[in-house]
């Protein structure tokens, strides 16, 4: 994120309140962006539902509905709401389900030691969706910036790091071994997404003094390519689930509104998705391609929304609460859906 190194989990505050700023827990917030669709985004979306991978399960997001935030998982109407983690942690979010739908990796910030710079203790953790088997993944001091993205076999996590200056993403085993800096610190690259196919990672970077964009390279860190827009700033990609599109969060040129936006993999075709959605921050695809998920506000505080990609109708699924960073089970073939 723009300006100083922030990790980028936090409570989304209202988009008529915030520009495009850092991400920081210890104030929870997170950019709300504004998100529209045109009428012919409608062929686009199409491409994205040729090949559906799976079904959409529980919904694991991120709240301090009870006091000290932490991750919750709900039923995909937004019924039997249950938290996931009690790590008694001041700032935690980001989180990601896994391949099997069998785990969630989340980033939480451990006991600090004395005195810790901000930021230095966030760290990746994997825990079973039933709360149990909490692990830590990175070490600490590892400064962990964003939410975690597995691999499609499971086997590995993608993250981003920086604790001063520029940030770096990163591949890690999921028993915490083999860490590998895929991106220099120069191309301040953040919010890694493994493509569906395991090929690609798309992450936002800032390369010179170019604004935020979006960028898509091998999973080995090689064949480097960044989608410059007009001046528009884009930050944390997700892919649609047959990797042939990706949507983003995005603010105008001159940082005034936002838009979510729809682009082929290859950077082209953008389709700005606000007018039929509304605001939002964080879109993602659900299972089947059929629908994004988000964070989104309203006079109650954040929520979390999903949005039908053909119909446009959007419906919160949360209320009255500070609720962010969804993300979206594939539904494992059996357990609680």
């Amino acid at each position: 994120m723009p300006g100083k190194r922030t990790a980028a989990f936090a409570q989304p505050r209202s988009p008529s309140r915030s520009g495009l700023r850092g991400y920081r827990p210890s104030v929870r917030r997170v950019v709300a962006l504004s998100v529209v669709v045109a009428g012919v985004v409608i062929a686009t979306v199409t491409a994205a539902l040729a090949t559906p991978p799976g079904k959409p399960g529980l919904i694991a997001f991120s709240s301090n509905r009870d006091g000290l935030p932490g991750i919750y998982t709900m039923r995909s109407d937004g019924s039997d709401i249950r938290r996931v983690t009690q790590t008694g942690a001041h700032s935690e979010g980001g989180p990601a389900w896994s391949p099997d739908g069998k785990r969630i990796a989340f980033v939480s910030e451990a006991p600090p030691p004395e005195p810790a710079p901000q930021y230095v203790t966030f760290a990746i953790y994997v825990v079973n969706a039933d709360g149990t088997g909490l692990d830590r993944v990175t070490p600490i001091p590892s400064g962990a910036l964003s939410k975690p993205s597995w691999s499609p076999d499971g086997q590995k996590i993608a993250y981003s790091t920086g604790v001063d200056g520029e940030a770096t993403v990163h591949v890690i085993n999921v028993d915490g071994t083999g860490d590998a800096t895929l991106t220099k610190p120069s191309l301040s690259g953040e919010g890694p997404a493994w493509s569906p196919n395991g090929r690609l990672i798309a992450f936002s970077a800032l390369p010179g003094r170019a604004p935020w964009q979006t960028c898509v390279m091998r999973s080995d860190g090689s064949h480097r390519r960044c989608f410059r827009h007009r001046g528009w700033q884009e930050y944390q990609p997700s892919w649609s689930p047959d990797g042939k599109e990706i949507v983003v969060s995005s603010t105008t040129p001159k940082g005034r509104g936002g838009a979510m936006l729809l682009m082929r993999a290859d950077g082209s075709h953008r389709v700005n998705l606000t007018k039929r959605l509304g605001f939002g921050s964080r879109p993602s695809f659900s299972p089947d391609g059929r629908k994004l998920l988000f964070g989104c506000s309203d006079k109650s505080g954040e929520s979390i929304c999903v949005a039908g990609l053909r119909s446009g109708r959007a419906s919160h699924l949360t209320s009255g609460g500070f609720d962010y960073d969804p993300d979206w089970q594939r539904e494992p073939v059996s357990g609680r859906r």
